[in-house]
Order: structure tokens, then sequence, then C-alpha cells
């Protein structure tokens, strides 16, 4: 998956997240629109190699 995660869960974005449904943009900024309840969306990845570089900002 060349570092980056995997198809199914890309497609999976690319349907939840639409413009005016889940998320809209003000200034050129974000902002999510389900504020009904609190969510949360953790994603996990791991490697067996020593990859320092890839969390630098």
């Amino acid at each position: 998956w060349s570092l980056s995660f995997p198809a199914p869960v890309k497609e999976y974005l690319d349907c939840i997240i639409q413009t005016g449904k889940t998320i809209s943009f003000e200034n050129n900024k974000p902002y999510g629109l389900l504020d009904d309840k609190p969510r949360t969306f953790i994603y996990v990845q791991s490697s067996g190699a020593n990859i320092p570089w890839i969390l630098k900002p």
C-alpha cells in the first residue's frame, strides 16, 4: 500500500465524506457537519521496518 492506507479504507472515506452532507468548507478550511453526537475515527497502521521520516510533518 506504499506507506498509505488500504484501498478499501479510501473507498469508504470517499463514500461517506460528501460536501454539504458530512463536511463543509469556509475560508478554505473543512468543517464537519455531523455534530449531533461525538464521533471518532481511529486508524492504526504498523510496520516491521524503522521508518522515522514518515512521522515528520
